[in-house]
């Protein structure tokens, strides 16, 4: 009994020596919030991400570059999606099946420069750049302010209650 009594008295002394009295507390980890999505349809309104469609869009040669000093660098996010997007489907009403385009926008920004630019480069002869300005956080984007396709304002932190998902449709 009396092992188990000087146990749990050094087991306390240990729980107690490890609490602090220090109110603020760091964050070990940040949800960047850094994603929008696509539709990608043809004048038509054919999706042209559903690889059964004749027109579709191969996305192997799809490449996303992140603007950074200046300098065209190709996305790696370091994540399960290194090129820096994928693709999903959505189940519509009718069970048929719409596809969309998650891009990873560039996450580099510092808390004096809350803007940055990815390009998207469909092929050789098609591009779009994007820019993102976001709320920081110890220079990490923390959410999405405001989004711009080729310099045209797409999406505001405003149209969060008529567009949560942040699905912007481009014409191809």
């Amino acid at each position: 009994m009396r092992i188990m009594k000087k146990l749990l008295y050094v087991c306390l002394a240990i729980v107690l020596a490890s609490c602090t009295k220090n109110q603020e507390e760091e964050f070990s980890a940040i949800n960047m919030d850094n994603v929008v999505s696509f539709a990608v349809v043809n004048a038509n309104n054919e999706d042209l991400l559903d690889s059964s469609n004749p027109n579709a869009i191969d996305l192997t040669t799809l490449r996303v570059y992140y603007l950074i000093d200046g300098v065209k660098t190709a996305a790696n996010t370091g994540s399960d999606n290194p090129n820096g997007f994928y693709k999903y489907r959505v189940k519509q009403a009718n069970d048929s099946y719409k596809y969309r385009l998650r891009v990873f926008l560039n996450p580099t920004v510092t808390n004096q420069q809350p803007k940055n630019t990815t390009i998207i480069e469909w092929n050789n002869a098609n591009n779009d750049t994007l820019e993102a300005r976001y709320r920081v956080y110890k220079n990490s984007p923390v959410s999405l302010l405001e989004f711009w396709e080729n310099g045209q304002s797409r999406w505001k932190v405003q149209d969060q209650n008529t567009n949560p998902t942040r699905l912007i449709t481009l014409v191809k």
